[in-house]
Order: structure tokens, then C-alpha cells, then sequence
């Protein structure tokens, strides 16, 4: 793709992040190469803005900005823009809240405003057309993140019955009765230990669909399948936005200011992952890392800083 912005200093940053950009398909397509069983299409799990030119298409994954993105598809589609309902608070609040469920946006909003395209044949057609893109984390802060979210809280949100039996499920078979643990809920080692076990022997994209929370990427994106253009990591999303926003001119989403000065993204569960980590043990975290080895391979990922972890909690 030819790129080219009016200033200078914006278009050295779309030059650079194109690069960053090259390497991180070409990695892609050569591990891809290596996994042909993992060269399965995913579409049931994408957003589809075909008003563009080239069409836009996403695939969010749980726990890895899929909010954020809500909110940005939700603010290109120009939603409550005009909603009577916001007009009593001041800009900036108003501008957090119009994206919210409770004034009707929300993930269901953003599926009802892109809709897929109703046949397979056209879904294809889009697909080759579109600018793909999806956004990445390091595997094991995506399932701390998870973990968090839904085994550790008493009010997990949705699926609250499921999470919770899932919860006692848990304790049940894996904690020890000579421990003074007394929590309500799983600690992180005992939910990793389920994981461990419970993915044992998922192998192709259809055993780990069983999966809720924390399916591996090639899975839920189908990575191997899809020839993805653009791939955005968490840890810098930032910048990277501002390169997809700047490179599909999604005019509501770019800020330049912003863009030049911005300052590297931490997820709030980047900074107590040692206070989790250092509670498993290294044979955990390698375990870990053989159910998404797939996933550190594809986006360049590595479990050294993990192992680190392990030993400062000896």
C-alpha cells in the first residue's frame, strides 16, 4: 500500500509502523506454513464495515481491547451522536457514557450497525477486498486479565452461573484440603491447573472451540486461515491505532497531537502480573506455554520475563 500524508512528521511514523507491519505478516505466513492443520477461516467472529473503501474488517478477541474497539466502531458509525438522553452531562462525560449499553451501544450496538454480508460467497468477496486487521496481547497477561475477570471475582459478568459453577468446579478438584485456603474463589494456580488440564488434548480449531475466555488467537481469528493485514499488539496499541486509523482514513479516531507524544500502553493486569506469576511454578508456566505455543510463535511472543517471575516468588 502507498502512503502518503500531508505532513511530514506523520508520514515518517505510517513509513516506520508499515515496516513494523511487514514483519509482523511475514511472520504470520511463515509459521502459518508450518501448522497447515491451523489454515482453517474464522468469519462468525468478525465486524464487518462495508461502507468503506476498501471494507474494514475485525476481529476482536476477549480480553484484548475488544471494549475499545466497541467504542471506536460504535463512534465511526456516528452512534448517539444526537441522543437527547446525553445532552444533561458535560462533554466529557457524555463522550464516555454514548458508547455504553445503557444508552444502546455496547457490543450488540457495533453487530447490529456491521452486520456481515448474508451468504458465504459474499463474505469471500468482502474478505479479499477488506483491510483485516485484529489486535494481540502477551498470551499469559490476556489470561491473567482473564482469570480476573471471571474466576477470581464473585460477580463475574455475563454468564454469571456458568463462571461460577465453573469457580466451584474448580476448588472442588483442585485444592488441596491440608491448606488454610479459604478463598471463595480459585486462586490463580488452581485455575491454571484446570487450564493445563482441560486443554491437555485440544489440538485442531474445533476441540478448543469448547473453550470460553481464553481460546488461543489461531482459534478464535483463525489466523492461519485469514491473511490478516495489520496486526495491532496491546503493549503499543497507542501508536499502532493511530497507523490504522491514519492508513484506512477513519478520520473519527485519529489525533495527531496525541499520536507524536503518545506513551507506551500498560493494561492495568501488566502491572500486578508478577504478583500472580511468581505464585505458579515453572513447570505451570512452561505447561502454560505448550497449550499457546501456537499463539507466541505467530505474534513473536516469549515466556522469559514469566519464568522470571517464578523465581523472584521462591
Amino acid at each position: 500500500m502507498e502512503i502518503r500524508h500531508e505532513d511530514p512528521e506523520i508520514d515518517a511514523l505510517m513509513h516506520a509502523h508499515m515496516k513494523i507491519q511487514e514483519d509482523r505478516v511475514s511472520r504470520l505466513k511463515s509459521t502459518c506454513l508450518s501448522h497447515p492443520d491451523a489454515a482453517v477461516p474464522q468469519t462468525f467472529h468478525l465486524v464487518w464495515d462495508t461502507s468503506r473503501d476498501p471494507p474494514l474488517v475485525y476481529c476482536p478477541i476477549y480480553k484484548v481491547a475488544s471494549t475499545t474497539w466497541t467504542a471506536y466502531f460504535l463512534r465511526l458509525a456516528h452512534v448517539n451522536d444526537d441522543n437527547p438522553a446525553l445532552s444533561q452531562y458535560k462533554p466529557k462525560s457524555r463522550d464516555k457514557k454514548k458508547y455504553m449499553p445503557r444508552f444502546g451501544g455496547g457490543h450488540r450496538r457495533m453487530a447490529k450497525e456491521y452486520p456481515a454480508p448474508k451468504s458465504n460467497e459474499a463474505k469471500r468477496k468482502v474478505f479479499k477486498r477488506a483491510l483485516r486487521f485484529l489486535v494481540v496481547r502477551h498470551p499469559f497477561s490476556r489470561l491473567l486479565s482473564a482469570y480476573r475477570d471471571k474466576i477470581e471475582t464473585r460477580k463475574p459478568k455475563p454468564f454469571q452461573p456458568y463462571f461460577l459453577d465453573l469457580q466451584r468446579a474448580i476448588i472442588q478438584k483442585y485444592r488441596r484440603t491440608d491448606t488454610q485456603n479459604a478463598s471463595l474463589t480459585p486462586t490463580f494456580p488452581e485455575f491454571v491447573d484446570y487450564v493445563i488440564d482441560s486443554t491437555a488434548n485440544l489440538t485442531t480449531m474445533k476441540d478448543w472451540h469448547k473453550v470460553v475466555c481464553w481460546t488461543p488467537y489461531w482459534v478464535q481469528c483463525g489466523v492461519c486461515g485469514s491473511d490478516f493485514q495489520v496486526v495491532i499488539k496491546l503493549e503499543t496499541m497507542a501508536e499502532e491505532e493511530q497507523f490504522l486509523a491514519h492508513l484506512a482514513d477513519l478520520k473519527e479516531i485519529q489525533n495527531h497531537h496525541e499520536w507524536r507524544n503518545v506513551k507506551k500502553y500498560r493494561s492495568p493486569s501488566v502491572k500486578v502480573l508478577p504478583d500472580y506469576y511468581k505464585t505458579l511454578t515453572e513447570h505451570q508456566v512452561r505447561m502454560l506455554y505448550e497449550r499457546y505455543k501456537l499463539d507466541f510463535e505467530l505474534f513473536d511472543y516469549d515466556i522469559a520475563e514469566y519464568l522470571d517471575y517464578v523465581k523472584q516468588g521462591r
